[in-house]
């Protein structure tokens, strides 16, 4: 998990001032403990990762990783040969195989 998600998990919950509080006083400590040299272990660098209070996990909203893109489109179009109920610039995000296939839409 991500910290943005870790974050945004918290908004959902309603307790992200109390988490971010909380974040910024274990890292104060954690850069307290690295500069007076007092980590568990010593100061090198395995010890100060090991150490450290950014923490990464599964996350549990869907992601996905886009890699080997060679193409990105956004486009923005009225049809001319029918009027839309939605709006003008309704978010759309439509996702097609190499074939033309639309394997997903994903819109509000």
């Amino acid at each position: 998990m991500m910290p943005f998600t870790r974050k945004y998990d918290r908004l959902l919950e309603g307790s992200l001032k109390q988490f971010e509080e909380e974040e910024r006083l274990k890292f104060a400590a954690y850069i307290e403990n690295i500069e007076n040299e007092s980590i568990e272990g010593g100061n090198d660098e395995y010890n100060v990762l090991q150490h450290s209070p950014v923490v990464f996990g599964d996350s549990p909203f869907f992601t996905c990783e886009l890699t080997g893109l060679s193409r990105v489109l956004f486009g923005v179009a009225d049809n001319p040969f029918f009027k839309s109920i939605k709006s003008k610039y309704y978010p759309e995000v439509v996702v097609m195989n190499m074939k033309g296939v639309i394997k997903a839409r994903v819109n509000p």
